[in-house]
């Protein structure tokens, strides 16, 4: 019970600076246009509670991932290692169903599922890393 509460805070912390660098990664894309800002549509409110936290919590979204930027990388770090043990386990589960086909091939479709997982959190971790090391 302990892992899964583990897991899922982990999950959620995840997506939560997922989510921030998506953001960030968003301003800076817009904070970099080419086009003179006398023709260069638009696209800010001025209104301070836009929803989805638009053009206004830019700045807010930075400068929360540049403060906290060990705690989302020690989260990271945590979840990368949630995923070997788990990969590990799946492992010793695959070797003793060898002579049971369904149970086998339910677990190489886990193993998939976790291997894809690793990927993701793998290329979100570096893209996070990059980040903040061109703005933090």
């Amino acid at each position: 019970m302990y892992a899964m509460n583990t897991t899922r805070e982990v999950i959620a912390s995840l997506g939560i600076a997922a989510t921030l660098v998506g953001g960030v990664g968003a301003a800076a894309g817009a904070a970099t246009s080419t086009a003179p800002p006398s023709t260069a549509p638009s696209t800010a409110t001025t209104s301070s509670s836009s929803p989805g936290g638009g053009p206004d919590h830019r700045g807010a979204r930075a400068a929360f991932v540049c403060a906290h930027r060990d705690e989302i990388e020690d989260l990271a770090t945590r979840r990368t290692q949630l995923l070997k043990d788990r990969m590990a386990l799946l492992e010793q589960a695959a070797a003793a169903a060898t002579e049971h086909p369904v149970a086998a091939k339910r677990i190489g479709e886990r193993m998939t599922k976790a291997g894809e997982m690793q990927e993701r959190i793998a290329t979100r971790t570096d893209r996070l890393r990059t980040w903040i090391g061109e703005h933090c």
